[in-house]
């Protein structure tokens, strides 16, 4: 009954619920340490809360269109935190960027499909550069 009351909290869409179709073991182990020990969990809200700072993500994102290396954005065609369209607003900004969305998953692509997640890196870094072309799996 344990492991059942602890599964629930994580599948809830405040925590991994849409963050994961599949990764609940992962994130069991992610979490831990944050729900053992308030330390952990203290210095954890405080990290996210940085990075969710708007001012540090609007000030990357004026800088990406001077990024000029070939870029590959990964996205998740289920995704519910972060929707397509903005994996799609992120290759506008990026001069030499493709886009992949993967199917069947949410935000953590390398929980939901690890094998097509691979492929997808696999067949970036041998491929000819430029590119420019959107893809899905």
């Amino acid at each position: 009954m344990a492991a059942t009351t602890a599964a629930v909290p994580r599948r809830l869409p405040v925590a991994f619920g849409w963050l994961t179709k599949r990764g609940d073991a992962a994130t069991a182990r992610w979490t831990a340490p944050a729900r053992r020990c308030p330390a952990v969990r203290r210095d954890t809200v405080r990290m996210l809360q940085a990075a969710a700072d708007p001012r540090v993500l609007l000030s990357a994102a004026d800088r990406l269109p001077g990024f000029r290396e070939p870029a590959l954005v990964v996205w998740a065609d289920e995704d519910r935190v972060m929707p397509p369209e903005h994996g799609r607003r992120l290759v506008d900004l990026l001069p030499d960027a493709r886009l992949v969305e993967v199917a069947d998953n949410y935000t953590l692509v390398p929980l939901d499909r690890p094998a097509e997640l691979a492929c997808v890196l696999r067949e970036f870094t041998h491929a000819p550069a430029p590119f420019a072309t959107a893809g899905s799996v």
